[in-house]
This record gives C-alpha cells, structure tokens and sequence, in this order.
C-alpha cells in the first residue's frame, strides 16, 4: 500500500502537471483550501474550513466534514469523513465510514477496508489495514 500512495503522488505530479483537477459537479464550501496536486471527482463534498492536501484523490461521492485534513491520500468511492477528522497516507475502500475527530495516520500507508466503521474520536497510527 505505501508503493502505491507513492505512485499516486509522482504520478500527480508528473501527468497533472501538479495541478488540482476537481470536477465540476463537486462541491467545495466556504474557506476550505485544497493543495495540488490532487483530484476531486463527481458528486465530492468538502466541508467549511476543511484542507485537502497534495497528493491526495478524492473518488466520486465522497463527503469530507468541515475542519477535517486529508493529505497524501485515497479516498475511493463513496467514502465519507466526519468533521475535524485528520486523515493522512490513508487508502479508504468504497464505502468507509471515519467518524468525527478522529486522527488516521500511516506511516508509509494504513488501508481502510471497505464498507468499515471508523468510530468518533478514534486515534490510529500505523501502517497495516484497518480494523
């Protein structure tokens, strides 16, 4: 999984032109800031206050709460993010689920498996797959 967050990071930066592309049918609120290079796909949310970092790609439908971070990472299809949730070198399968104020970290890269349940508050530091 760390091969791969680094992949998509040169690759990026390399066939991007370390640009942002975000679609037109996403929905970026307020002040939130996003890094490039990145990608923002269909039907994205990104709450008020809420960064999005480079190297980072947001699937179509994925939700991410205002105040959270997300940085160097891959958030598949569907997925949602609480608010105040910091997410980084994280590979998120469809569908899964990071409750509010957590704080996801890997070190080279910590996979979500799909469909899963992150709870609130819930402190992860590590490399492997989650739960």
């Amino acid at each position: 999984p760390g091969d791969l967050l680094a992949a998509n990071s040169k690759l990026l930066q390399k066939e991007i032109d370390g640009r942002c592309i975000v679609s037109n049918e996403a929905e970026i609120m307020g002040d939130a800031k996003i890094t490039p290079p990145c990608i923002i796909g269909r039907g994205v949310t990104v709450g008020r206050g809420a960064r999005i970092g480079a190297g980072t790609v947001l699937m179509d439908d994925v939700s991410v709460g205002a105040e959270s971070r997300v940085e160097g990472s891959i958030l598949l299809y569907g997925c949602s993010v609480g608010r105040r949730t910091m997410l980084r070198n994280v590979i998120a399968g469809d569908r899964a689920e990071i409750g509010d104020e957590a704080e996801i970290v890997g070190d080279k890269a910590l996979v979500i498996a799909p469909g899963s349940r992150v709870e609130n508050n819930l402190r992860v530091r590590r490399d492997g797959v989650y739960p």
